[in-house]
């Protein structure tokens, strides 16, 4: 008895991984900055001498990653209901 085979979805022509890689990366700029300690302009260019951040407190971190898999869940249920909802040719 063999199973039945299993199809992947259709890939939608136009999507650019160079894109997304890209956007993701800018995304993560700033966030990277501020997580090391560095800051781009406009951002706050105070330097007191003492610890601050995720640094300083290193489980506050924790909340930021749980943040972050909600949004991230979220999103990835909202994208599965549009590919699901929109037909492939489309």
């Amino acid at each position: 008895m063999t199973s039945p085979m299993r199809t992947s979805p259709p890939v939608r022509p136009g999507l650019s991984v160079k894109l997304v890689l890209g956007l993701a990366a800018i995304g993560l700029i700033r966030p990277l900055m501020r997580i090391s300690g560095f800051d781009l302009p406009g951002g706050q260019w105070v330097l007191t001498g003492s610890l601050q951040g995720p640094v300083a407190l290193p489980i506050a971190i924790i909340p930021i990653l749980v943040i972050n898999t909600i949004w991230g869940a979220g999103a990835g249920l909202l994208a599965l209901a549009v590919q699901y909802l929109r037909p492939a040719g489309r």
